[in-house]
């Protein structure tokens, strides 16, 4: 089976770099051709343009952006038949990974299915250390014939945690929502409270120490603080990637008819700390806008 790839960033090389590790054939393309040299020197065939992709491979995954780099990719720029749908051939499959809002994972499945092209709606979470371990969470939705016919090449960059979470087409990115709303709220609430503590004359150190042992604790405190203290905002998981995900959750709420009030509060959050100047900083850099508003810096010594 070979396998195409698009989006070569910090997910989609070390994505494609377990691939590889796991024996499949790839196929690589990017608009930036240092990043296809880039996975050409670990043993993936780089690719000139999305319609030589799309004629290669016989599953191509998409790990962009947004949902514009998405509809670029699949229908070439302003539908110009450049794309990958203008390629692949009927039976073939293409899985979007990119975090989109259902309906528009639906839009796409729909034109690709007219051309007997298979779909899989598969989110992934666990940032650039779960790619890099093969340990990514990945979140398919789509017929369940699909799934187990490229459920080999999931688990090669999701080891031990593949699920098949819905038939419905959508129902990926509803579940990549969850976690995005968990991780922002957590983040929000983790500024507030250690802004607070640190202002209040509590170090760092000693808060890291007591509340990671807590029944409050959660994973954003655990990851983050320590990152905080050695003032290390490194883009992971930028604010401004945040706010975009946020905005799907309350789409979804809205669609549903679900309440969203404190997804909503927390979206207003994010922000308030880009309009900081913080967006294209890390999601642990929302506590600088708690900073610059308390008068004070969090440092710590290395945990």
């Amino acid at each position: 089976m070979k396998i195409g790839f698009v989006g070569l960033g910090n997910m989609g090389y070390n994505m494609v770099h377990n691939l590889l590790k796991n024996g499949f054939e790839v196929y690589t393309y990017d608009v930036f051709e240092e990043a296809v040299k880039r996975t050409e020197k670990i043993g993936a065939y780089g690719v000139k343009t999305l319609k030589e992709l799309g004629n290669t491979a016989d599953v191509v995954f998409v790990m962009v952006m947004n949902f514009k780099q998405v509809h670029s990719v699949v229908f070439g720029e302003n539908g110009n038949g450049e794309g990958l749908a203008d390629s692949m051939a009927p039976g073939k499959i293409l899985v979007v990974s990119s975090t989109v809002s259902p309906e528009q994972t639906r839009e796409v499945a729909e034109e690709v299915e007219k051309r007997g092209i298979a779909y899989m709606d598969c989110p992934v979470s666990g940032g650039k250390t779960g790619a890099i371990d093969g340990r990514l969470i990945m979140m398919a939705a789509g017929k369940k014939e699909i799934f187990l016919k490229i459920q080999k090449v999931l688990e090669a960059m999701g080891r031990n945690n593949t699920y098949h979470v819905s038939e419905k087409i959508g129902n990926g990115q509803v579940m990549k929502s969850i976690n995005q709303v968990m991780i922002a709220t957590g983040m929000a609430i983790v500024s507030e409270a250690v802004t607070m503590a640190v202002k209040s004359g509590l170090k760092p150190e000693q808060i890291y120490e007591v509340i990671s042992k807590c029944t409050g604790c959660n994973d954003v405190f655990r990851d983050k603080l320590p990152l905080i203290m050695k003032r290390d905002f490194t883009p992971r998981g930028p604010v401004d990637i945040f706010i975009k995900d946020l905005s799907i959750a309350l789409d979804i709420g809205k669609e549903v008819k679900s309440p969203m009030f404190v997804s909503a509060l927390v979206k207003q959050i994010f922000t308030w700390s880009s309009a900081c100047g913080y967006g294209q900083d890390d999601l642990g850099a929302l506590i600088r806008s708690y900073e610059d508003c308390a008068k004070i810096e969090i440092k710590g010594e290395e945990i």
